[in-house]
């Protein structure tokens, strides 16, 4: 029993001795910038259905535990955007200095300038529910405000009839979205 005790004693001493800090926030707020291609229609009649399109993009949210909540507004030539509101999960875990990033989540999504349907189509405002789901990976400049990575966010969306069309004209669609991003975080 002795041996047991001592065992179980110099086992706590060589992982307390070891041990990295952890970063295990409560609660934190954040407020992200990016640019990035996204695979939604350009709206130039000149450009093939593949063709991406470039966009700028600021996020502000918070979060709490696992839960994350944000408002997202990515910004296109010609006036044309969408704005998220999106509550969902968020987990993060970190590899050889480097912070890797999941979430998913659901929420009303508005398009300005026909953003998602493509100009095309119509260029009316219109809104709906998107769902939501990313990752992302990061490397902190400074230890812990300001980070920069990659990320890549999927979605599946549909929209509202515009109006004047029948109420059955819904348009439905996909949406990926490739970015370069920087972001400040605080947290407790």
């Amino acid at each position: 029993m002795k041996k047991v005790a001592a065992g179980v004693v110099v086992a706590a001493a060589v992982m307390a001795l070891g041990a990295a800090p952890a970063r295990a926030e409560i609660v934190s707020v954040y407020l992200g910038g990016y640019g990035g291609l996204t695979s939604h229609p350009s709206g130039d009649p000149n450009a093939g259905a593949n063709a991406l399109t470039p966009g700028l993009g600021l996020e502000l949210g918070a979060r709490l535990l696992i839960f994350d909540a944000y408002v997202d507004h990515s910004a296109f030539t010609e006036g044309r955007g969408v704005t998220r509101v999106i509550a969902g999960l968020h987990a993060g875990f970190g590899v050889a200095g480097l912070r890797f990033r999941l979430r998913a989540g659901v929420g009303p999504v508005f398009e300005q300038g026909g953003a998602l349907a493509g100009t095309v189509a119509d260029t009316r405002d219109r809104h709906g529910l998107v769902a939501r789901a990313g990752v992302a990976v990061e490397k902190r400049l400074s230890p812990k405000v300001l980070a920069i990575g990659l990320g890549v966010d999927g979605e599946y969306f549909t929209l509202d009839a515009a109006s004047g069309e029948l109420s059955t004209m819904r348009s439905q669609g996909s949406d990926v979205l490739a970015s370069l991003r920087v972001r400040f975080e605080l947290g407790i």
